[in-house]
């Protein structure tokens, strides 16, 4: 098996992709309109695709996000991304957002390469904040990146970051 990570351009094609995958875990989500993600996600996002024999089985994404929307997640204000405005996305802050790192069920063990890239670009940004919905997305985000915080304890919905700057 050809196991390798792609960092492309958040392209039409990708952004499908990805839709396609987010439709395996994130299932109270509404796919029946995909402007959704096209809103968030343009060209100006790079994608980090986990590709099996020459297809997309995984991904991870890094925004650049606006500092009060980065502000508001290190406060513990969200426990969702689903809501955040499309205009506090690919702002020119300093301020970075991992919305999603994901592989697909039965390609999880080939995805040590996919992790250790997000360990790469992880060390690489300053101010870089995630919010994690699920026990995998706990324990990934915690070999990668420090416990800010519990957003919402009903749903154990967590806040972690890296290289944080409260002052910007």
């Amino acid at each position: 098996m050809q196991v390798e990570v792609k960092k492309v351009k958040m392209t039409d094609d990708v952004i499908m992709s990805i839709l396609e995958i987010d439709k395996e875990f994130y299932t109270n989500f509404d796919y029946s309109d995909s402007s959704w993600y096209f809103e968030r996600y343009s060209d100006k996002n790079d994608a980090f695709l986990l590709v099996v024999d020459g297809n997309i089985v995984g991904y991870f994404l890094i925004v650049e996000i606006s500092k009060s929307l980065y502000d508001d997640i290190l406060r513990l204000k969200h426990d969702h991304d689903y809501d955040f405005p499309p205009q506090e996305w690919n702002c020119k802050s300093g301020c970075f957002y991992i919305p999603s790192v994901l592989v697909k069920q039965e390609y999880r063990r080939f995805s040590l390469p996919l992790l250790e890239r997000l360990y790469k670009e992880v060390q690489t940004k300053n101010n870089l904040v995630a919010i994690t919905v699920s026990q995998e997305g706990h324990r990934m985000a915690e070999k990668v990146l420090k416990l800010v915080g519990v957003a919402n304890p009903q749903k154990d919905v967590r806040v972690y970051g890296s290289n944080l700057d409260t002052s910007i």
